[in-house]
């Protein structure tokens, strides 16, 4: 497993993160972009980042201190 996987796991296992929060994080690690886009393609099809579910945490996370226009 490359360091770049490894990297990805470690961040998703501690929380969730959106596609482009996680790519940003990682891009130092990255030989290249292509080798990036591929490793997080890889893990959205296998299910580990799924957007929907980070959308779901942030607004209930956030739901319990603002309101929803404030989240909005």
């Amino acid at each position: 497993m490359s360091i770049l996987k490894k990297k990805a796991l470690y961040f998703l296992a501690r929380r969730e993160f959106a596609y482009n929060d996680l790519f940003n994080k990682l891009r130092p690690y990255a030989l290249n972009e292509e080798e990036l886009r591929s490793t997080l393609d890889e893990f959205k099809e296998k299910g580990w980042l799924y957007e929907e579910r980070y959308i779901k945490n942030y607004i209930d996370s956030r739901s319990r201190k603002y309101g929803l226009l404030k989240i909005k």
